[in-house]
C-alpha cells in the first residue's frame, strides 16, 4: 500500500512575467509562452519497514497517518518525507498493523490469574502468516 504526502514547494517568479519590453512596444509579438507553475509537489512512499530511533521496528507512514493509526512517530524514513510508525498493544487491544509490540512490563505466575489476551487481525486476505518475536 501506498500513501502520499503533500508537500508545499516554493515559487520563484524570476521570468515570470515574461519580456517587459514586449509590453510597452504593442508592435513587438511576445514570443515567450506562459507557462504554468507548480506550487505543490506530490511525494509518494511505500509503507514499508523501519527502524525506529527507539531500537523498535516500525512502519513507515506519514505523520499524519501514524497519529490516526494509533502509532507513535520515532524517527523518521523515506528521505524524512515520513516518520517510523511504532504501534503498541495493551492488555484487551487488538490491532492490524505490521511490527506491533505488546509489551507486558512484568507478570508473575503466582499472583497474575490471568495474562493479558491480545487480538491480531490480517491487514487483508492475502496474508497467510504470523510471526511472533520474544524478547525475554
Amino acid at each position: 500500500m501506498i500513501h502520499s504526502a503533500l508537500i508545499l514547494g516554493s515559487l520563484t517568479l524570476l521570468g515570470f512575467f515574461g519580456n517587459a519590453n514586449a509590453s510597452a512596444n504593442k508592435t513587438e509579438p511576445n514570443t515567450r509562452d506562459g507557462k504554468a507553475l507548480s506550487v505543490f509537489n506530490v511525494v509518494t512512499f511505500p509503507n514499508v519497514a523501519c527502524g525506529a530511533s527507539t531500537g523498535y521496528n516500525g512502519t513507515c507512514y506519514t505523520a499524519s497517518e501514524c497519529t490516526s493509526k494509533g502509532g507513535t512517530a520515532s524517527g523518521t524514513c523515506a528521505s524524512s518525507f515520513g516518520v517510523c510508525c511504532v504501534f503498541n498493544l495493551a492488555c484487551g487491544d487488538s490491532t492490524t498493523q505490521n511490527n506491533t509490540y505488546a509489551i507486558i512490563s512484568s507478570y508473575s505466575t503466582s499472583s497474575d490469574a490471568d495474562p493479558c489476551s491480545y487480538k491480531i487481525c490480517k491487514q487483508n486476505a492475502d496474508v497467510c502468516k504470523l510471526r511472533i518475536d520474544f524478547d525475554i
